[in-house]
């Protein structure tokens, strides 16, 4: 499956588990890489409006595809300040803006992980939050494809 397709099913069991825990309702996209539309000049360079809109309103490279902002507390003290989780598919490689962008948010004490499709993102933030993973319980989707 496809990076987004991983990353949707994700984001659709955080909303199916919401009920049970209202944490994950808080987990939200960073669409960085988004795909944007782009046009050329007469010249044939190419260029984005949308891209250079997104620039300007804060658009980074390097930024995780997730983040539940949600603190891991652990005897009573602030272990991590949040989740972030960047997405891969099979054979994903991480860019030298993203090993940067970890490397930074590891040492403001955010815990970021690299995950490798939806099962892995899923028991990491099973784990996070400490919930027992149940794979029994996953999306239909994701039944289908074990």
């Amino acid at each position: 499956m496809s990076e987004h397709t991983e990353q949707c099913l994700v984001i659709e069991w955080a909303k199916w588990m919401a009920r049970q825990d209202p944490r994950l309702d808080l987990l939200f996209a960073i669409p960085n890489g988004a795909k944007l539309p782009y046009r050329r000049t007469p010249r044939g360079v190419r260029y984005s409006p949308e891209a250079m809109r997104l620039i300007a309103e804060g658009l980074r490279r390097g930024v995780p595809d997730l983040f539940l902002p949600v603190p891991a507390i652990d005897n009573g003290q602030i272990t991590y300040c949040g989740l972030f989780i960047e997405m891969k598919d099979t054979g994903g490689r991480l860019t030298p803006d993203q090993k940067d962008t970890i490397e930074r948010l590891r040492a403001m004490r955010y815990r970021v992980e690299v995950c490798y499709g939806a099962d892995q993102a899923i028991r990491t933030i099973a784990q996070y939050l400490e919930l027992p993973y149940q794979p029994d319980l996953g999306l239909p989707a994701r039944r289908e494809r074990v």
